[in-house]
């Protein structure tokens, strides 16, 4: 399984470890830990360009506070192996596998371990050529 993410996201979170647990288990690849300031922020790697994606930011003594809308990630692969991997990794989800359109895929919602709302979109194998091109 790979993940396809368009534009940067940022997850708000209470505990960074617990969240960096999560992600680092449900899609199989490992969060780089940073420190900046009096805050601590998990990036997540982007498997398809390189670099970075996106990153998990733990609320600083400042008061930060953030809730962002629903963020939808392209997930290759087998989106029913990644909903296991979601519940068994202290996560909840929200929303049955859904068919998109039916030439496009599926998608799932769920709730992460620091109460995130983030969609999971399996796409089929012609949708995620043109994705990946």
């Amino acid at each position: 399984m790979y993940l396809e993410i368009t534009n940067w996201i940022t997850i708000p979170v209470e505990d960074r470890q617990r969240a960096g647990n999560f992600y680092t288990r449900v899609l199989n690849l490992p969060a780089i830990d940073f420190r900046i300031g009096n805050t601590n922020i998990s990036y997540l790697p982007d498997t398809v360009n390189g670099g970075y994606c996106g990153s998990m930011v733990e609320k600083d003594d400042a008061g930060w506070e953030l809730r962002p809308s629903l963020v939808y990630i392209y997930a290759f692969g087998d989106i029913d192996e990644v909903a296991g991997r979601i519940t068994e990794s202290g996560g909840h989800i929200l929303s049955i596998k859904t068919n998109v359109y039916p030439e496009e895929g599926v998608f799932i919602i769920f709730e992460d371990t620091e109460a995130n709302k983030i969609a999971f979109v399996g796409l089929r194998a012609s949708q995620a050529q043109k994705h990946s091109a």
